[in-house]
């Protein structure tokens, strides 16, 4: 079977950023089946272009281990209306390059949010050659930005945007949620839920590959315990809560708390850490997703805080937490209970009250037998999001579809 992903945001290990379509892929490709990936060539995440385009070129075509990607022209942004115009330029090129170029025709096309273009232009082509049009919303449009208070449920955009996402539930012929309580939301939008396939993001098994850079980062905190956080520094992410967490433990000398990672409030976090001369604070740049494991085999503990969001209602699914898990580190979840019902588990400690969480940092910190149990567990929960498993759900679900 030939699948095409439209991501206006994947990227290859070698990237920082998400891996999911490129995970996805390696292990639709060991089934036998042919992967085509159309994707920015823009990085979001480091805001800078890795792809030297020749005059009037838009798309650039390479083949990565068996994944044929298509890297898509689109300016480059710094603010709203520049990156509105981004996912435009992703839009027009993709249809571009679908119409120039001879790609085997697909018989499942994948649209995937963060913005609809993608899932709507998927759509399109799923018609356009007779596949089958999957839609895989791993942001809630325009719910998130509803609930970030972004926009108003009420504003002209917004309702727009709705009749859109609902134009997509029914077109899809599946829909793909990462959300473990997506359902709850969608019942609420009439969707009918057997066409609905719950496949979170997973882990891909990687050798820990070496990498000098994190090594001499790292000697220098000699035996602290390492407290490690990856990825986005945004709105969603709450990391003003683990600045006050380290703040209340800032007495402990034997503690470090490493952010890795960026984003829109980084810069304003930075400026919090030096205003409260938190010596156990400090921040890097993103890593590249292939030495993702070597990072984290350094460290001691993990942690992540969660905006109290009705967002989080219909659950959440981050990369970060299946790295953590996979690479046996308990977790320290600073977030509202009843956000992370599935989460409250051995190995992963979930409380907004930082109290708590400062003394569960103690009890890992100072017992090591409770700690190894604790990492143990981790590791042993971690199984359930490998894609090697998971993948399963997704075959079965495009083998029913092809009889």
């Amino acid at each position: 079977m030939n699948i095409w992903i439209l991501n206006h945001y994947t990227k290859p290990p070698s990237f920082s950023g998400s891996t999911r379509h490129y995970d996805m892929a390696q292990e639709l490709i060991k089934h036998g089946h042919e992967v085509t990936i159309f994707a920015s060539s823009f990085s979001h995440n480091r805001r800078e272009e890795f792809i030297n385009y020749e005059h009037n070129e838009y798309c650039k075509i390479e083949k990565l281990n068996g994944i044929e990607f298509v890297w898509i022209k689109t300016r480059s942004y710094s603010n709203g209306i520049q990156r509105i115009l981004n996912a435009l330029d992703y839009y027009k090129n993709v249809k571009k390059a679908v119409k120039n170029f001879a790609f085997s025709s697909p018989d499942v096309v994948i649209g995937s949010t963060v913005h609809l273009l993608a899932p709507i232009l998927a759509q399109k082509l799923s018609k356009e050659f007779n596949a089958k049009f999957y839609f895989e919303e791993r942001d809630f449009w325009p719910q998130t930005l509803v609930d970030f208070k972004i926009i108003s449920k009420f504003n002209p955009i917004t309702i727009a945007l709705y009749k859109i996402e609902k134009r997509l539930y029914e077109k899809a012929d599946k829909i793909i949620v990462l959300f473990d309580r997506a359902e709850n939301y969608l019942k609420k939008r009439d969707v009918k839920l057997d066409k609905v396939i719950y496949l979170p993001n997973g882990i891909a098994e990687m050798e820990i590959e070496y990498n000098n850079d994190i090594d001499v980062t790292l000697k220098k905190y000699g035996n602290k315990k390492k407290i490690i956080y990856t990825g986005a520094h945004g709105q969603a992410n709450d990391l003003m809560r683990i600045l006050e967490l380290a703040y209340k433990m800032k007495n402990n000398s034997e503690i470090v708390f490493l952010f890795y990672g960026n984003g829109p409030l980084k810069d304003k976090l930075i400026k919090e850490r030096n205003k409260l001369e938190l010596k156990n604070v400090q921040f890097y740049p993103p890593v590249e997703k292939k030495f993702i494991p070597y990072l984290l085999s350094k460290a001691d503990l993990a942690i992540i805080s969660i905006k109290d969001s009705p967002l989080y209602n219909f659950g959440f699914s981050m990369n970060k937490i299946y790295d953590y898990l996979f690479a046996g580190l308990p977790i320290i979840m600073l977030v509202n209970k009843n956000l992370a019902p599935n989460f409250d588990r051995d190995g992963i400690f979930v409380s907004e009250d930082i109290k708590k969480q400062i003394n569960n940092i103690n009890l890992l910190i100072e017992n090591s037998s409770y700690y190894n149990e604790q990492s143990e567990a981790a590791k042993f929960y971690s199984k359930n999001f490998l894609w090697s498993n998971q993948i399963i759900k997704l075959i079965k679900s495009m083998d029913k579809e092809d009889r």
